[in-house]
């Protein structure tokens, strides 16, 4: 049973950086409930924070039932583009986008429209989040740029 101390991802980020601390827990939590899927052989896909319910007092996250496509957060897969269907590495890749902006207080690309979403997730490189943060320079940051990267 669900408890009703949940709250959207999108709302706890409130458009800030997160603690280290705090990032650690929830990043765990998020990486566990994609892993859940996986085990399933399924693709959460359409990975985003707002759709996106954490239970910080449980140290858990759930994917909602009605979530919606945000081009912020496509895998450079989910885009159409490339010769590959999604497979559980574009969750790991929005992932990485989410990790990535929960850490600097923001999106690791801009864009205006959905062709600059599809450009910027096949071919811009983010800044390094240690040079955002540089308290997590070294592993931490390592994740981070791996999970970004769009090779697989």
């Amino acid at each position: 049973m669900i408890s009703a101390d949940g709250i959207g991802l999108k709302d706890w980020m409130n458009g800030t950086s997160v603690e280290v601390s705090s990032f650690l827990y929830t990043a765990i939590a998020l990486a566990r409930m994609v892993q859940e899927a996986h085990k399933r052989d399924a693709v959460v896909g359409d990975l985003n924070p707002n759709g996106i319910l954490l239970y910080p007092s449980r140290k858990k996250a759930i994917v909602a039932k009605n979530r919606k496509p945000n081009p912020a957060y496509l895998s450079p897969e989910q885009t159409g583009r490339m010769n590959r269907e999604p497979d559980a590495r574009s969750d790991l890749y929005a992932l990485g986008v989410i990790y990535y902006e929960m850490l600097a207080g923001g999106l690791p690309f801009q864009a205006q429209s959905a062709e600059e979403w599809v450009h910027v997730h096949l071919a811009v490189l983010p800044e390094p989040l240690r040079e955002l943060r540089p308290e997590t320079a070294g592993p931490l940051d390592g994740i981070v740029m791996k999970l970004l990267s769009n090779a697989g």
